[in-house]
């Protein structure tokens, strides 16, 4: 199976500084990690790779399962992944055509997922079904007005963290 060398191949760009925003890897570097990409693992035409950081009520089920079930009516593969439960291995995660984060959190794994995509040039995509990522307008959201302040930090993390990966992504899919 190529899947564990492939991710010791991506863990090592990460950690020379592969995706990061500062530093631009010389193009024998770059040849040599596509090169052994494409030796490992091939890329799924048509295919759709959904990560949900929000498993929670039916937010995945209407934002990631339900279109994974519209995809398959048209012969599209796709997955979805409870970021949280199932995890994230890069090494499957840069195999499909077209990424999609759903409320997904910023963090330095994320980032570097991101950087992959758009180094290979493929598109990856924000969802969110609510207004999560405007810090400004957290004042207006009821449901937390009675939270400790500790609740709240986290909350405004949270959402300062999606309004990350918004901005890192090529796009966004809202409901409203």
């Amino acid at each position: 199976n190529a899947a564990p060398k492939l991710e010791t191949t991506l863990r090592s760009m990460l950690e020379r500084g592969f995706v990061s925003d500062r530093v631009i890897p010389t193009p024998t570097e770059q040849e040599v990690a596509v090169q052994q990409w494409q030796q490992d693992t091939a890329l799924i035409p048509q295919s759709v790779y959904m990560l949900t950081g929000c498993d929670m009520a039916n937010a995945a089920n209407y934002r990631c399962r339900h279109r994974q079930q519209q995809l398959e009516l048209h012969d599209i593969r796709s997955v979805v992944l409870d970021l949280y439960s199932d995890g994230m291995l890069l090494s499957n995660a840069i195999t499909f055509e077209i990424a999609i984060l759903h409320r997904v959190a910023f963090d330095e794994r994320i980032k570097a997922y991101i950087s992959l995509m758009q180094n290979c040039g493929r598109p990856v995509l924000f969802d969110t079904d609510d207004l999560i990522f405007r810090p400004e307008f957290i004042q207006h959201v009821d449901a937390i007005r009675n939270w400790s302040e500790a609740d709240l930090a986290m909350y405004r993390d949270g959402v300062e963290r999606y309004q990350q990966t918004l901005l890192a992504c090529d796009g966004a899919i809202v409901s409203t």
